[in-house]
């Protein structure tokens, strides 16, 4: 898995990473929807303090994004620069998230909650925003997994092969339109 999970090809990468990432999901999704109580990570998480009856969309999706921003993204660029062992922890954090979307989807303990449990589901899974951005985490961690702490210093973007150049923009433009759709749909 070493091989996979730090190969040179972004696409390798963060098609492990996103596997794993699934896996993590759905078996958590399965395990809450069967053994937790519904509603039981409602009001636990940092996002509920955010006031989604904002005047318009746009504020909205600019709470949204930044969030994901700062509680999601940067944490994972910051946890990329360690590593334990191989594994850069930025990986852990993706994972995290993932594991985390599943027990909201198991337990249904959204902000605004569904008029139902979501059953563990292909079309479930593909139906949230929810997934899309912790696809673009996912992305993002793959894009970077390589940061040295030294290279930072000097400069971010250039401490990145072009590859990763290309998949982090392309996981902030995946971030980027999964909040304007969730904002859209709130």
């Amino acid at each position: 898995m070493q091989r996979l999970y730090l190969n040179e090809s972004i696409f390798i990468r963060a098609v492990t990473l996103w596997t794993t990432g699934v896996a993590v999901m759905a078996t958590l999704w399965a395990l809450s929807y069967r053994g937790a109580p519904e509603g039981f990570l409602s009001d636990k998480l940092i996002v509920s303090a955010l006031d989604f009856n904002q005047p318009s969309k746009i504020y909205v999706f600019v709470e949204i994004l930044g969030y994901n921003l700062v509680f999601t993204c940067a944490p994972i660029l910051v946890a990329n620069l360690f590593r334990v062992k191989w594994l850069p922890l930025g990986y852990l954090l993706a994972l995290y998230h993932w594991g985390l979307y599943g027990l909201l989807l198991g337990t249904n303990s959204f902000y605004f909650r569904l008029a139902f449990r979501p059953v563990p589901s292909f079309e479930g899974m593909f139906s949230g925003a929810g997934f899309y951005e912790i696809s673009s985490y996912t992305i993002i961690a793959s894009s970077t997994y390589s940061l040295p702490l030294t290279k930072v210093k000097a400069s971010f973007l250039k401490a990145l092969s072009f590859q990763d150049r290309v998949g982090l923009t392309a996981g902030f433009i995946m971030l980027f339109f999964s909040n304007l759709y969730e904002a859209w749909n709130i």
